[in-house]
């Protein structure tokens, strides 16, 4: 009787970097790098300012409120209304079901023991 021998899995190694040695790693490994960095972050938080201050302080919302059907549906026709809700429906229902798909496959492929199972993939989809 021969018994078969199957290879050691080993986990993965353990990564020791953290937030701050990534920074260092990545953005600042160079003088050119860590200007660029600087520099780059004041503007986005010069662009951010701007931006937030304008969204909350200086803008003119009347517009969008009055006009918000126009926003979302255009010029559709007040009748056939119930066509958007129903592909409103469809898409969200479909996303809900394709996430919780996802959703349940990642909670079982991994079990506990660092191993990936995948024999776990979830119930089987039969259509027809």
């Amino acid at each position: 009787m021969t018994v078969a021998n199957t290879p050691e899995v080993l986990k993965p190694p353990v990564s020791k970097s953290g937030p701050i040695e990534w920074v260092k790693t990545n953005l600042t490994s160079t003088w050119y790098n860590a200007v660029l960095t600087v520099v780059m972050l004041a503007l986005v938080i010069f662009f951010l300012r701007l931006t937030l201050s304008w969204v909350f302080f200086d803008a003119n919302w009347d517009p969008v409120r009055s006009n918000l059907k126009l926003f979302l549906v255009g010029q559709y026709p007040d009748e056939e209304m119930w066509r958007v809700g129903v592909n409103a429906l469809m898409v969200s229902l479909l996303m809900g079901v394709s996430w919780g798909r996802v959703a349940w496959r990642g909670a079982h492929l991994w079990a506990g023991d660092g191993h990936r199972h995948d024999s776990h993939r979830g119930p089987p989809i039969e259509l027809g």
